[in-house]
Order: structure tokens, then sequence, then C-alpha cells
């Protein structure tokens, strides 16, 4: 329910071109993943756990939206992954007015906690 829940936020976040870079999706060494992120600058809009592994959206300054997945760490720690599998990339993202909304109001319920 909880996958079905995030499918259905982000696909309503997401109006522009869905236009998929072949060329980026595969898997990544810890190492070369570290340096895509640096280079691409890469933020994480938020992470899910589906089967033992981790489903991350990150999102980049130029409107590419990545979808990564990778092994659950067993301390938590979402960097320490011996690789990265991306797995969908959208090109030219766009969000709605309501779903800014909406995560507005959900980082409203968390203000000022650790997470």
């Amino acid at each position: 329910m909880k996958n079905i829940m995030y499918g259905v936020i982000i696909s309503s976040m997401l109006t522009g071109s869905a236009l998929s870079a072949e060329s980026e999706l595969k898997c990544y060494e810890n190492k070369e993943f570290m340096k895509m992120i640096d280079d691409k600058a890469l933020v994480t809009l938020y992470n899910g756990i589906k089967n033992d592994k981790m489903n991350e959206v990150m999102m980049s300054k130029d409107r590419h939206l990545f979808i990564i997945e990778y092994d659950k760490s067993s301390d938590g720690n979402a960097m320490a992954a011996k690789q990265y599998c991306v797995v969908g990339v959208l090109d030219d993202v766009t969000f709605n007015d309501k779903a800014i909304e909406y995560l507005g109001q959900l980082l409203e319920k968390v203000k000022g906690q650790k997470t």
C-alpha cells in the first residue's frame, strides 16, 4: 500500500516529458556513484524500502529525476552500499502546485526534528 501511495504521489508531481536516457540506466560501484552525485549535484527527494532494497528518487539542478535502487545497509547508511542501480531517468521534470503544497505540509510536521 505504501509503495502505491509513493507511486501516486510521484506520478501526480510529474507533469513534464518522461523521456528516458537509456545510456544512464545501469549499475554503478559506490565510488563511481558518489562521483556522479557530486558531478550532477543530485539531491534526494524521497526514499523507501521495497523487498529489502532501498529505492531512492534523486533530482539534479537541470531537472533530471533519477530512480535509484540499492541494497539496504545494516547500519542505515545510504552511502555504504557497494552498488547503486539507476533504474529510471525522467527528463525535464516539473511539479504541480498540489504536490508542492502536500510536501510542504509534510515538512512542517517534522520541522525541527531529526529524521
